[in-house]
């Protein structure tokens, strides 16, 4: 009996496999990592020269989308409200708030919320509203003028991720942007496909795994696909004409980076 005790504590103890609980426990644990996933952000691994690479990524991040919005759609994009979904540690919310009059910042886990509290009070930004996944209802319909979801959906699976995708277009001002990362594409044998299904839903198989490939002993992040025609497709049914889609490669996946403009009413 105290050998099955035992037993069944090591595997309570295993990391999660399951997408909420998974994501909770990095940002207790890696929540730097698991924005940027590159060793150098690793707790063990984080300088304050490193944590100033970190957010400056975001800052540059920010200052680009703003720029292609207005040299390839060609306007001037207003800020008075902005909304960061999945906002982690707040890599994005910070250099939104220093440009926008009010930032809604939306993630699923408290860890992550804290850390970003946290970090907007260090860098001296005070116009940032941190919410829960079951604070955006409340949001009202074409109240936001840039909804960013970058990083974020991959870790969805599409069946919810679609929803979340039509509900954060809802939420677009006629005038507004929304810029979303989708991955669409990942190379591998039809092995490699199962591996992935069997890991995300067994703690045993994922740990296992973990120690063979010799990677950090994680929680599970799901890595998904998307079809990118449906995506293309939910931002034309919500009214969203102008687009801007930049194509990038991580590896075997391949990932898509859609900038567009809600059309004006």
């Amino acid at each position: 009996m105290l050998k099955l005790q035992r037993l069944l504590h090591g595997f309570r103890k295993m990391p999660s496999v399951d997408a909420g609980s998974a994501w909770q426990e990095l940002g207790s644990l890696e929540p730097y990592f698991a924005v940027l996933t590159n060793p150098d952000f690793l707790l063990a691994n984080v300088t304050a020269e490193r944590l100033q690479e970190f957010f400056a990524s975001g800052e540059t991040e920010v200052r680009d989308l703003l720029r292609d919005a207005q040299s390839l759609l060609g306007f001037d994009l207003p800020l008075d409200r902005v909304l960061d979904f999945g906002c982690g540690v707040g890599r994005l919310t910070i250099p939104l708030a220093r440009r926008a009059r009010r930032v809604l910042a939306v993630d699923a886990a408290d860890s992550m919320l804290a850390r970003a509290r946290m970090h907007c009070a260090a860098a001296g930004v005070d116009n940032v509203e941190l919410l829960t996944l079951s604070d955006l209802p409340a949001v009202p319909p074409s109240s936001v003028h840039l909804v960013c979801a970058h990083l974020v959906l991959q870790h969805v699976a599409p069946s919810s991720g679609k929803r979340v995708l039509r509900h954060l277009l809802s939420l677009v001002a006629p005038g507004g942007l929304c810029s979303v990362d989708v991955t669409f594409y990942r190379s591998g044998s039809r092995s490699l496909g199962i591996g992935r299904w069997f890991r995300a839903r067994s703690k045993l198989v994922h740990a296992a795994a973990s120690i063979l490939r010799g990677t950090p002993w994680l929680p599970y992040m799901q890595m998904n696909t998307y079809d990118l025609g449906t995506v293309l497709q939910a931002f034309s049914s919500q009214g969203f004409s102008r687009s801007i889609v930049t194509v990038s490669s991580d590896g075997p996946l391949l990932s898509a980076r859609i900038a567009s403009r809600r059309a004006l009413e």
